[in-house]
């Protein structure tokens, strides 16, 4: 089973990061965070990584980065990963933590859009609003896992990824008609 946790402020302005820092420290955030996360397997984004405080040192982190050669902090409990492929038949409860390329990963991992939806489905945020939007959600019209396994004819499975990144209760509703 895989657990998503979204790390954020809710103070109204929906600013998760600004570029490739989290430009605040509010020790709650970071308390709640670990208090959730803790004894769980951990997957951030590099620049998400060279964010987290001491206090996560002694957790199970995969880093997600471009460069193999990357030194870790903790090389005995953090452990350098290049794409998401190992996480496959992963069994154990995996925590994403971000930032958007993290996001952008896993949601191609998990929904394998075609190749022309792959090319133009993009996880993308606003500096401006803070808002997070997926482009091009229609384009994978097809794919069975957007529309019957993670998602609805209602709601697919990339809505409601978009609505979870922005804070926003997702609930989509049924009838049964007997």
């Amino acid at each position: 089973m895989t657990k998503v946790a979204v790390w954020c402020r809710h103070e109204g302005d929906n600013i998760i990061g600004i570029g490739q820092n989290i430009p605040w420290n509010v020790p709650s955030d970071f308390k709640k965070f670990a208090r959730i996360v803790s004894g769980h397997n951990i997957v951030v984004g590099r620049p998400t990584y060279e964010t987290l405080p001491p206090k996560f040192d002694k957790e199970k982190i995969f880093v997600l980065t471009s460069n193999p050669e990357y030194e870790v902090k903790n090389p005995k409990l953090h452990q350098v990963i290049t794409n998401l492929k190992m996480f496959k038949d992963f069994a154990e409860d995996l925590y994403i933590s971000g930032g958007a390329g993290v996001y952008q990963q896993f949601m191609e991992e998990l929904l394998t859009p075609g190749y022309y939806a792959r090319n133009r489905i993009k996880i993308l945020r606003s500096e401006v609003t803070g808002q997070w939007a997926i482009t091009e959600k229609n384009s994978d019209r097809g794919n069975v896992k957007v529309l019957t396994t993670y998602g609805t004819k209602r709601m697919s499975a990339y809505h409601i990824l978009e609505q979870t990144l922005n804070q926003k209760d997702v609930r989509v509703f049924d009838y049964i008609e007997d």
